[in-house]
């Protein structure tokens, strides 16, 4: 018997009192997997929003280039955030520390096969893979 993922979404960022919006929001959905992710660009660093931007991007293109159905999303979630993360650093190579881009990021893998329950935590990143869902928290900073 095939599971088909039925995924709605509806996102909404608003500009608030400042001149940027930095928040990044996306749902890529799948046949048989669903990822959401949501970005904040922090605000006080070069280029918050860019780096949002450039995050939000490179996990979602690694959705897309990854054969589905996924046996290990806790291990999709930590090579996609490490490979924004580098991206991000990319952007700040030439500031000072302390004016580097930075970006928070929540992802969230949904899929309608199990893929085995484990909980695992690595420098910068907190990340839970139960039977059809998985989350991940990283801050990419330098």
């Amino acid at each position: 018997m095939d599971l088909f993922l039925r995924v709605e979404s509806a996102d909404i960022s608003l500009l608030g009192g400042r001149e940027e919006n930095q928040d990044r929001v996306s749902t890529a959905i799948a046949e048989h997997a669903a990822l959401l992710v949501v970005v904040d660009g922090m605000g006080g660093h070069a280029d918050g929003a860019r780096a949002a931007q450039v995050t939000q991007q490179v996990i979602i293109d690694a959705f897309w280039h990854t054969p589905q159905p996924l046996f290990d999303p806790l291990g999709f979630l930590h090579l996609a955030i490490g490979r924004a993360h580098e991206e991000v650093v990319k952007l700040g190579a030439q500031l000072p520390l302390e004016q580097r881009p930075r970006a928070t990021c929540a992802c969230a893998w949904c899929s309608s096969t199990p893929a085995g329950g484990r909980m695992s935590g690595t420098a910068g990143s907190i990340m839970y893979a139960a039977p059809t869902w998985s989350r991940a928290a990283a801050t990419t900073a330098t």
